[in-house]
């Protein structure tokens, strides 16, 4: 007696069956329908044995009865399941096909196996939006009935159960991303969850044209309004499926490496929302002359961590409504990353790293900063403007803060850069002066940011000036000099020296506290 039987057609199946495969449990429920349609090439395996798993029978022919090619295709059919489940578990998807599959080496699994079936949804809105899903095409390619009787070699499917998945036949393409793969996973007529790929197409990232690496593809689960309590008929929640890199053009960022990402694909009628969170390492460029700023960044990704970039598309009638960045909420963590070797970054000890841009303050002097001079050729920023804040601790609650931003304007022109810089005391003060105490100022004329002879990177503080009530000293020029140094314990940090009375330098060197 044959253990197993594989096939190709339909009438050699309802002749093992012993009846019509329409007939068969959960071929069709009020939320789905499957069929067996020959321009599909359907195969079939009917397993009666408890001995041996499916995998091991296709090994011996003696056991099997085969139609046409069926056991060659069977075997084909268990090396590509094979591979798609290796596929699904390095990135990090946590499908249904894994549970769906072990039948495939289940010895205690008795049953019939169809796969590439005809499938359609009835109720489209229960496995995804409906907007998308209700004109879609499905195919099921893997459907099983286990827990089968063959008291008298004839299946009996009394207490079978019946599950199964059906996938999207193609993509469906909107303005701002493509859902690439939907699977909807079923049992006994009735879907249990669903899932899918969609791959969001970036164009600008900073304001800048993205022109490598422009696909991000997600992966994630549907829940129905029901399901999650929204407002909106249903939304997929996504993560990330494998790391990419988006290359910038005429931007001071050169590359931006996505390695975590979360997104919200919310469905309300005729409208569609993507909210995407992004999270990597930003890659900066070196400006002309060796001028190194923005210091963070390596073609293998080392860059400056960031989290919380988000983008948002509205798509209404499968028309892109609005596209917007949102960098505001930034965050940068600079303790985690390493400098460039002779990059500004690297010639000093900084405590924080922050970003800033257009959307905390319109121009930088809204936010208290104050033009500075750099060996590199400012330009004014355009509307849209971007930066990285290096903040250094002078003294016990007194902070220099300096501001390096970039812009690309309309019209694709040369890049613009920004130099700033502030003091602040207690969480507050602006431009080259601070008042501590409410009672004394310190201010400075200006600031500006050289390298010396060295190539060791300087910022020189220029006449710097004590004022009290109206009195104003030193009468004479005095100015402070910040540079990289070593403390006490031999371990980097910042120090300074004096130079006062117009061009004598103070033969003293301190580690700033």
């Amino acid at each position: 007696m044959k253990k197993l039987y594989v096939g190709e057609s339909r009438k050699e199946l309802e002749r093992l069956l012993g009846m019509d495969v329409k007939r068969l449990p959960c071929m069709d429920s009020a939320v789905l329908s499957l069929s067996w349609e020959e321009d599909l090439k359907g195969l079939y395996v009917i397993k009666t044995d408890t001995a041996q798993s499916i995998r091991q029978l296709a090994e011996q022919a003696e056991l099997v009865e085969a139609e046409g090619e069926g056991l060659g295709r069977l075997k084909e059919k268990i090396v590509f399941w094979d591979q798609f489940l290796r596929k699904e578990k390095a990135a990090q998807k946590n499908s249904g096909f894994q549970e769906l599959c072990s039948c495939l080496d289940s010895q205690s699994f008795t049953g019939v196996l169809l796969m590439d079936l005809r499938g359609s949804l009835k109720k489209p809105e229960a496995a995804g939006a409906s907007s998308l899903l209700k004109d879609a095409e499905f195919k099921a390619p893997f459907v099983q009935w286990s827990a089968v009787d063959f008291p008298e070699g004839k299946p009996v499917f009394g207490n079978s159960i019946c599950k199964g998945v059906l996938s999207l036949c193609r993509s469906i393409g909107l303005p701002a991303f493509t859902m690439t793969r939907t699977d909807v996973f079923f049992r006994q007529g009735e879907i249990s969850f669903s899932a899918a790929v969609c791959q969001v197409g970036i164009g600008t990232l900073f304001s800048a044209e993205v022109l490598e690496g422009r696909i991000v593809e997600l992966y994630g689960g549907y829940a129905s309004a029901g399901t999650n309590g929204g407002n909106c008929a249903g939304q997929y929640r996504m993560v990330l499926m494998g790391e990419g890199r988006l290359v910038l053009s005429g931007s001071a960022i050169q590359s931006v490496w996505i390695k975590t990402a979360e997104a919200l694909l919310e469905f309300d009628g005729n409208k569609i929302s993507l909210t995407l969170k992004l999270g990597g390492s930003l890659c900066f460029s070196v400006l002309g002359d060796g001028f190194d700023p923005f210091s963070y960044g390596s073609e293998s990704g080392e860059g400056l961590p960031f989290t919380n970039l988000e983008l948002k598309y509205t798509i209404r009638d499968k028309k892109l409504e609005e596209s917007k960045e949102s960098c505001g909420m930034l965050a940068l963590d600079g303790g985690k990353a390493v400098c460039r070797k002779g990059s500004f970054g690297a010639g000093f000890t900084f405590q924080q790293v922050s970003f800033l841009c257009h959307e905390q303050a319109e121009e930088p002097k809204q936010a208290g900063f104050c033009k500075i001079t750099v060996p590199y050729g400012q330009k004014e920023l355009p509307k849209s403007w971007y930066g990285l804040v290096f903040r250094m601790e002078m003294m016990q609650e007194v902070q220099l803060e300096l501001l390096f931003a970039f812009g690309t304007a309309e019209g694709k022109e040369p890049l613009c850069v920004y130099a700033g810089a502030r003091l602040k005391t207690f969480g507050t003060g602006g431009g080259f002066g601070i008042t501590v105490a409410g009672l004394f100022r310190i201010g400075f004329q200006s600031i500006c940011v050289t390298t010396g002879d060295s190539g060791a990177w300087q910022i020189r503080m220029k006449g710097l000036s004590v004022g009290m009530f109206r009195l104003s000293f030193p009468n004479a020029g005095c100015d402070i000099v910040l540079m990289s140094g070593k403390g006490e314990d031999q371990n980097p940090c910042n120090a300074w020296y004096a130079v006062y009375d117009n061009r004598k330098e103070a033969c003293i060197c301190r580690e700033l506290r």
